[in-house]
């Protein structure tokens, strides 16, 4: 698929990275050529064969893609690794799919990997580094590190550009293994992706090269996007979502533009004028946040005609979601505000975009109509890591808020008798690597594969609602998906996160955190006095906003669906502690056990003690 696109259109631009203060271009071809030069280099030194398994641990850069590339062209397997994970755990991937060599990023990466490969037995014999950072970065310390400051990395220790130069002289790589690209087939390992584990241990998801091609082109065939198009990723390469939509994009021929450093996102939106991307619910919060708070600090002229310009939007998307008409008179008067107003947003994200997509985790409605006032189009997607990524998505054509969407072309999707996801086709998994059991749970013999997640469909649109692990079986026997009701709570202003939990118990409560952006703002104007996260979790006021939206969550809810009680976390969820996943999905058990004690209090408050059967009539 990759030399396909090169042959076509070698000299067209395919990727822009990062340089000095700009961005610098690379074309299909010079991608392939440096690609077959760090294949070479890397099979003379570390002697990869076919099937070798290859860790790859770097952020959303252009590299990836050369080091992804050269791996598959030596015919061996990639293995990606979230640098943010606990270094147990990268150990334990690295030992799992007894890797034989490992590509990192930068010294920090070298210190993380020389832990965890002390940590015990492994295959590794090869650590190669990318150019630029070994002498240059600055370590925690304040100094400058070298390759010499990690001694305890006992394998051997290479830059990537010196491979690459290897690769380059010809001589190298005499037994041809950088061609075996040509051989590999479509049934060949492409990769191992290690699951995020929100709801159990890191599994080992082996896809193959039919599953990436298949998924490349169900994407391209499902949005009309070709060389003229740029998108700008940013999200973690070593999740599925983003990896996905960079195929995606060399099988389209469309231009992807890598941001490794978040805070650089506003700018390369603006710069590098994407026509689409790709961003996890919070990313889209955060820009409608900004937006707001922008428009907060205007005039109140400003504000209100934000407000008005906005209200329009809404009237006018709304009719054409629901296939009405739009007068004249709305419509004209639509213009107006998209030209003095709405016009400015788009600018923002670049001026060019034609619709975004939003996967990983559920996102707000309100967000979506939010955006599609303004004239931007984000549409939700659903997949997961065994289906090689999307296998549901709404089209710019034919969309509908609060569903997935339909099916890709080629994938069938079924409900099982309890609700549960099932889909079958080319992208889902060949298995979970060395876990036979595991696999044939999840694989049934028709082929369908059990998503684990509970849904709806109507007309072909399929609505997730929970999962099936996260079920909660209350006390009085009520099976409960928390789901709808952390997603309610989500939506209420100044909630980041909600975690229900109920399970055995007399009923439900839920573990909150705070945006602390949105509600710092709110407590400001309310003269609270609040300066930090931790003021807001212990003022009174904020509290009564919280058990505000609570009850409101509550409203409509069967007593055993209702929230008795919540309690608010002292600090936000943070990837770090191994609280949310690299696409901020919450990791449920590491949560529960974190907070075990503040649950068992939360229980016990008197207001809790009660019979949770009993309607309490003092209120």
């Amino acid at each position: 698929m990759a030399r396909e696109r090169v042959t076509r259109s070698p000299q067209a631009p395919a990727f822009y990275r990062r340089g000095g203060d700009g961005w610098d271009p690379v074309t299909w071809e010079e991608w392939w050529e440096q690609a077959r030069c760090a294949a070479r280099g890397l099979a003379t030194r570390a002697e990869i064969e076919r099937g070798d398994r290859i860790m790859l641990m770097c952020g959303p850069r252009y590299e990836w893609m050369v080091w992804e590339l050269a791996i598959s062209m030596l015919g061996a397997v990639c293995v990606p690794v979230d640098a943010t994970a606990p270094v147990r755990e990268i150990g334990a991937v690295v030992r799992h799919a007894r890797c034989v060599a490992a590509v990192v990023e930068h010294p920090e990466h070298l210190r993380v990997i020389a832990q965890a490969l002390t940590a015990g037995p492994h295959d590794v014999r090869l650590v190669t580094y990318l150019e630029g950072y070994a002498d240059l970065a600055p370590s925690r310390g304040g100094g400058r590190i070298g390759i010499t400051d990690v001694p305890e990395l006992a394998v051997s220790v290479v830059g990537c550009a010196d491979l690459e130069a290897e690769g380059d002289g010809g001589a190298a790589d005499p037994a041809g293994r950088a061609e075996a690209w040509s051989e590999v087939g479509l049934d060949d390992k492409f990769s191992i992706v290690y699951t995020s584990g929100t709801t159990g241990s890191p599994r080992g998801v082996l896809l193959t090269h039919k599953n990436m091609v298949y998924e490349s082109w169900a994407i391209k065939n499902s949005f009309a996007v070709d060389h003229r198009d740029l998108q700008v990723t940013f999200l973690p390469l070593h999740h599925i979502f983003s990896r996905h939509m960079v195929w995606a994009a060399v099988e389209s021929g469309a231009v992807t533009g890598f941001c490794a450093d978040p805070a650089l996102l506003p700018h390369a939106l603006e710069t590098l004028r994407p026509t689409f991307f790709g961003g996890v619910p919070r990313t889209f919060e955060k820009i409608r946040a900004q937006v707001e708070q922008d428009v907060g600090r205007r005039s109140a002229l400003a504000r209100r005609q934000f407000a008005w310009a906005m209200r329009l939007g809404r009237q006018v998307r709304a009719n054409e979601r629901a296939g009405a008409s739009v007068s004249r008179w709305l419509a004209s008067r639509y213009r107006v505000a998209d030209r003095v107003t709405l016009g400015r947003l788009r600018e923002g994200l670049g001026g060019r975009l034609r619709f975004a997509i939003s996967g990983a985790a559920p996102i707000r409605v309100d967000t979506l109509e939010f955006f599609h006032a303004a004239g931007v189009l984000v549409l939700e997607g659903y997949g997961l890591t065994e289906t090689t990524g999307a296998t549901h998505v709404n089209r710019p054509n034919r969309f509908r808020f609060g569903s997935v969407g339909l099916p890709l072309p080629g994938c069938e999707a079924a409900l099982a008798e309890d609700g549960e996801i099932l889909v079958r086709g080319h992208h889902v998994m060949a298995g979970y690597f060395d876990a036979p059991e595991e696999t044939a749970a999840a694989l049934d013999g028709d082929g369908w594969l059990h998503t684990g997640d509970l849904g709806v469909l109507d007309a072909g649109y399929l609505s997730v609602v929970g999962r099936k692990k996260e079920l909660i079986v209350t006390e009085g026997g009520k099976n409960i998906a928390p789901a709808p009701l952390e997603r309610t709570l989500r939506e209420s202003p100044g909630i980041a996160e909600a975690v229900v939990v109920g399970d055995r118990r007399p009923c439900l409560i839920a573990l909150i955190t705070l945006d602390p952006e949105v509600m710092l703002a709110r407590a400001h104007a309310a003269k609270l006095g609040c300066a930090s996260y931790h003021d807001l979790a212990c003022h009174p006021e904020v509290r009564r906003w919280v058990g505000a939206a609570v009850d409101t969550a509550n409203t409509g809810r069967a007593r055993a669906e209702q929230l008795r009680g919540f309690a608010l976390l002292p600090a936000p969820l943070s990837r770090e502690r191994g609280e949310l996943t690299a696409t901020l999905k919450v990791r449920r058990r590491e949560v529960m056990e974190r907070y075990a004690a503040l649950i068992d209090a939360t229980y016990a408050a008197s207001a809790l003690r009660r019979d949770a059967g009993v309607a309490d009539e003092e209120g």
